[in-house]
């Protein structure tokens, strides 16, 4: 009886056994401090640079500091004249981030699984493209953690407790309109908040909105609270520490040196762009050459220098209240 208790071997494709959801290459991580800064409400695009400007990813940016009642005069001036000189001064920041992930990929090693180079290539480029989200999550998540501003209610850029949660895991009513105040103190119009912990909590009560009892004239009437969870900033900041950032306040910028339209360069190699599927409004440059030689294959790189701006700490003249202000706070979301 031949090949009695033979069964004949099966090469397959992990995603073909175990399908989409328990496919380890479809499993991605929270990147809430990248989701934040690459919300259309937070990012200008004002400091998304392509090959034309600059290789380095400098930027200046000038700015007037806000006047103040310090100078105001009780008469009327006669002269053209006036000891108020307004300035101009200038904030500098670089894209010191620099991160690329590669790979390499013999042709042989493709055709064991699958028919269609391409479509293996670009499977294994949106699973390496895991790997550096996280790396630029954590980038961008320690920036942020570097840019708190002094907060106008205590005139210190330490973190400040809100007990916006009761024990029982529901809203603390009073707790949330206690951190509402804090916000019209500081002039903030629209924020997003980004953490760990209770973070989560505010996001589940409300499907990641949760509203606070509006108050006639102020300027977080009827506000919803937007909340962003991020790992990374718990690693810098600790469990249930949040940043709390005025939409704006901390820009993003990416230095992109290749474009979509420049094509081919030589033979075997190509450059372009390519698009972050999980983080709208990223993108990466991408390198694919060709390797003709023995063993046949493809050698991928992708990646971007990365900076973030913030709004300068000087921004508010000596003797304004908001003097320190930028935007950026940092916040301990307790339950009591």
């Amino acid at each position: 009886m031949p090949n009695q208790g033979r069964i004949p071997k099966l090469l397959i494709a992990i995603y073909d056994a175990v399908g989409k959801n328990a496919n380890p290459r479809t499993k991605q991580e929270a990147t809430g401090t990248l989701d934040f800064l690459f919300n259309p409400n937070n990012k200008t695009n004002s400091l998304q640079y392509d090959r034309g400007n600059s290789k380095y990813g400098e930027v200046d940016v000038k700015y007037i500091p806000r006047g103040t009642k310090s100078t105001v005069v009780n008469a009327q001036s006669t002269t053209l004249s006036s000891t108020n000189k307004p300035t101009f001064e200038k904030a500098s920041v670089s894209a010191t981030g620099v991160f690329f992930q590669q790979f390499s990929l013999d042709f042989a090693e493709v055709e064991q699984i699958i028919e269609g180079r391409g479509q293996m290539l670009a499977g294994l480029i949106e699973s390496e493209m895991e790997g550096l989200r996280q790396a630029v999550e954590a980038y961008f998540a320690t920036q942020v953690a570097l840019n708190f501003g002094l907060n106008r209610v205590t005139g210190t850029n330490a973190a400040r407790v809100a007990n916006v949660l009761k024990l029982d895991g529901t809203i603390n009513a009073l707790g949330l309109n206690s951190f509402d105040a804090d916000m019209n103190t500081n002039l903030m119009k629209s924020y997003g908040i980004v953490g760990d912990g209770n973070i989560l909590s505010l996001a589940r009560l409300a499907g990641y909105k949760t509203p606070i009892t509006p108050v006639v004239g102020n300027y977080v009437n009827e506000k919803m609270l937007d909340t962003y969870y991020s790992r990374e900033l718990a690693v810098n900041l600790g469990i249930n520490h949040a940043a709390v950032v005025e939409y704006g306040a901390l820009q993003p910028i990416v230095v992109n040196r290749y474009t979509s339209t420049e094509g081919m360069q030589g033979d075997q190699t190509r450059f372009a762009t390519i698009a972050d599927p999980k983080v709208p409004g990223l993108v990466y440059d991408l390198k694919i050459h060709m390797n003709t030689a023995s063993p046949e294959g493809y050698f991928v790189e992708f990646g971007a220098r990365f900076g973030l701006f913030s709004v300068p700490l000087d921004a508010y003249k000596v003797g304004d209240p908001m003097r320190g202000n930028n935007g950026v706070y940092r916040y301990i979301f307790n339950a009591a």
